[in-house]
Order: structure tokens, then C-alpha cells, then sequence
């Protein structure tokens, strides 16, 4: 019986560390965008977003600030992150 639980807990590490490597995407940090409210940043978003679909998805923050920003097109596995602290 200790023998199964030991291959038991063993196996289930490995999923866990198995998950936590699937899970880890790329962060893509929004660069090139002014921020201001001002600046069109709508190129240096949609940019950021293309550059993480790019890699397979992952996340896009962006840093806090006053974006001005038309529309943009998210692909799949990307998530947009709006942060509360610039960088």
C-alpha cells in the first residue's frame, strides 16, 4: 500500500508541474504607446497584440495611462491585461 500512494504522489507532481508549464505564455509588455490621451496608441496596441498571437497567445499589459485607441483584433489564447502601475 505505501507503494501506491508514493507512485500515486509522485505522479500527481508531475501533472502539476506538467499544468504549470502548459500554463506558461508569453507576456508581451506594450511598448511605443505615448499613454497621454492625446497620442493615437492604436498601432503600438494592435503591434503588442500581433507579436503575442504570434508566439501562440499568451498576455498583453498594458501599463496604466490614458490610452487613446481605436479598434483592435484579439486572437486566440491572448488575454489584455490593463495594469495599474506603469513600468
Amino acid at each position: 500500500m505505501p507503494v501506491r500512494l508514493t507512485i500515486g504522489l509522485l505522479a500527481a507532481i508531475f501533472l502539476f508541474h506538467l499544468a504549470g508549464c502548459a500554463n506558461s505564455r508569453p507576456t508581451v509588455l506594450l511598448t511605443g504607446a505615448a499613454g497621454d490621451g492625446k497620442t493615437n496608441d492604436t498601432g503600438a496596441l494592435q503591434a503588442a497584440l500581433d507579436r503575442c498571437a504570434a508566439a501562440g497567445g499568451g498576455e498583453v499589459i498594458v501599463p496604466a495611462g490614458n490610452y487613446s485607441v481605436g479598434s483592435v483584433q484579439l486572437k486566440s489564447n491572448t488575454t489584455l491585461k490593463l495594469d495599474e502601475t506603469r513600468h
